[in-house]
């Protein structure tokens, strides 16, 4: 397993927003790596899939 960048684009009123996602995104996964556990790509892949029509993400999203 390695660690690999990834990007993609993401609907943002400015600029900042983005790095807001980045920031957090990478704040998980470090806080989970240091927790002895490896947030892999397939995982929160499948985690999206799963949950993309849950009612309190969706609402959450809105």
């Amino acid at each position: 397993m390695q660690p690999l960048p990834i990007t993609f684009y993401a609907y943002c009123e400015y600029e900042g927003e983005a790095k807001e996602l980045e920031r957090a995104l990478y704040d998980f996964v470090n806080a989970k790596r240091e927790q002895g556990v490896a947030v892999r790509a397939a995982k929160i892949a499948e985690a999206l899939r799963k949950y993309k029509d849950n009612f309190f993400v969706t609402n959450f999203l809105k």
